[in-house]
């Protein structure tokens, strides 16, 4: 017995998402849940860059590099690929 999952042909489209443990979501909330949280971390970080820039509230310079450079740029990217704006 063959214990793998065999895929569709070509033609077939996902559209829903099973989760593991019995959870469905169609993929436009999935996505629209990701979406969201994705630009609750930018909004996140925006605003603990800024406190640290403008304010002068501690930030681990590490932690700074990280958002600034790292972070932020591809939050920017993911959302944008996930049709939001920002």
């Amino acid at each position: 017995m063959n214990s793998q999952k065999k895929f569709p042909g070509k033609n077939f489209h996902l559209k829903r998402l099973r989760m593991t443990k019995g959870l469905e979501l169609d993929f436009e909330t999935a996505d629209r849940i990701t979406l969201l949280n994705l630009q609750d971390n930018l909004r996140y970080l925006e605003e603990e860059v800024r406190l640290h820039v403008e304010e002068g509230q501690y930030l681990h310079p590490e932690d700074h590099y990280n958002s600034t450079v790292k972070l932020i740029p591809s939050l920017k990217i993911l959302i944008a690929h996930y049709g939001g704006e920002v």
